[in-house]
């Protein structure tokens, strides 16, 4: 019932074979493993279920890398991320550092 979602604009909107990198600075005040995140067209929008890997949430920061991510077809017209931060629990999440990482398709 939680999401938290970063969005690079419509205007830079991925196509099908982009590639996208997701690295940024993570903690929580409780523990949280294996927060997924979702591709979306405009935030709220779904599209596909992936996107840029599962987060771990300690209560220290940690660097997370998505690693480099290929969009698929089904990926096409995405700008924004998804994070479902719903898990069962009441949370604090934190974010710091976000970089991201758009390679066009040639």
């Amino acid at each position: 019932d939680s999401q938290f979602f970063i969005s690079v604009g419509k205007d830079l909107a991925l196509k099908e074979g982009d590639k996208l990198q997701l690295k940024m600075k993570v903690k929580a005040d409780s523990e949280m493993k294996g927060v997924g995140t979702q591709t979306h067209g405009a935030p709220g929008a779904y599209m596909h279920w992936a996107c840029a890997g599962n987060v771990d949430f300690t209560t220290e920061w940690k660097e997370f890398d998505s690693g480099v991510q290929t969009m698929a077809s089904n990926q096409a017209g995405m700008y924004t991320i998804a994070f479902n931060l719903s898990k069962g629990i009441h949370n604090t999440v934190y974010f710091d550092d976000i970089q991201v990482i758009v390679t066009r398709a040639e």
